[in-house]
């Protein structure tokens, strides 16, 4: 499978080789993007897991200021470049059934097996009946795609209506961000979407990424993960952090050197964020020798953690290849289709 159809899954129908070579540098960044945003979920989640009320704990309210609705964007980008690749074809009533059966397998099929199948196999735990606290990412993404499998539909035929689809899908998600705190990530989703469409990347330079970033390190000091349901303030700050570290990330990660050892790590990394994410939750406990990391500086737990994230993630897909040598059972587990 191409580096295109790994990050979309789907197939390309661009024949201009110099579009292609675009095309395959867009991927590298973003996938290496992906492989930022999937290393601070699992450290997060070793943060969680590992230090006593880590919900609390400076370095977890400073990834959860900004990762998920990071992750979001980047999924916006990539759905764009989908769309894009179908330029030629014609987005019919059977694209439209062929999309969703495609999310359904790719996003859901994985999420119920990790949360049914894998507890009793390998840990004998008790089975994650509800899939919106187990793996709530990929049940959010795939309504999110749904709605945007519908959009590309309508908006083919009508192209004129793309932009006030997608707005007014935005606007659903007002009521549930003023009244109830509840973060839309599908804003951060469309933002991607349309930062890769219009090619918003063009518009940032050193200046406005530096600014981003020292606003970035500034506030983030304000936002308490722990304190979202009482004080509603925190929630708006989130947005402002997460647009933050957005700009900083899309800039940094369009200019810098795709061929550096450090790009190169995170975009091999990047292009298993689905394997990663499904798996680390059971590679999560590394208290090793009765360490008590509460008593570690922030920067120093950050270096730490970030070593075991890498290693977790490695191990994880060290495990998606293995399973993936059977099509049956890469297809339960990981969403790959089946020859």
């Amino acid at each position: 499978m191409s580096e295109i159809s790994m990050l979309i899954a789907g197939e390309t129908t661009i024949n201009d080789q110099s579009e292609i070579r675009v095309m395959k540098s867009r991927v590298k960044y973003i996938d290496a993007m992906r492989g930022l945003a999937i290393l601070t979920v699992v450290i997060g989640h070793l943060v969680q897991r590992n230090i006593g009320g880590g919900t609390s704990h400076p370095l977890f309210d400073l990834i959860y200021s900004f990762h998920m609705p990071l992750f979001f964007f980047i999924c916006g980008c990539a759905q764009w470049l989908s769309y894009s690749n179908n330029e030629c074809k014609s987005l019919n009533v059977m694209w439209v059934m062929g999309g969703v059966i495609r999310k359904v397998y790719t996003l859901l099929l994985p999420a119920v097996v990790w949360s049914t199948l894998v507890p009793i196999l390998f840990t004998c735990d008790s089975i994650i009946l509800n899939l919106s606290s187990g793996y709530w990412f990929l049940v959010t993404l795939f309504k999110i795609s749904l709605i945007y499998i519908f959009i590309g539909y309508l908006s083919s035929r009508y192209k004129r209506f793309e932009v006030p689809l997608i707005i007014l899908a935005n606007v659903g998600f007002i009521y549930l961000f003023l009244c109830k705190g509840v973060m839309p990530y599908i804003w951060f989703y469309s933002l991607g979407y349309f930062a890769q469409k219009y090619d918003l990347g063009k518009y940032l330079n050193k200046w406005i990424a530096a600014v981003a970033f020292i606003a970035f390190a500034l506030c983030s000091h304000y936002f308490v993960h722990d304190s979202i349901s009482t004080e509603g303030w925190q929630v708006w700050l989130q947005m402002g952090l997460s647009l933050l570290a957005i700009v900083f990330c899309y800039h940094l990660f369009q200019n810098v050197n795709a061929d550096s050892f450090v790009i190169k790590r995170l975009t091999t990394i990047g292009k298993y964020t689905l394997g990663i994410y499904l798996a680390q939750n059971y590679l999560l406990d590394v208290q090793f020798w009765g360490i008590d990391y509460s008593i570690l500086s922030n920067s120093v737990l950050l270096v730490l953690f970030t070593g075991f994230s890498i290693i977790i993630s490695y191990l994880c897909i060290s495990i998606q290849k293995f399973m993936e040598t059977n099509e049956v059972l890469g297809f339960l587990f990981y969403g790959k289709k089946m020859n």
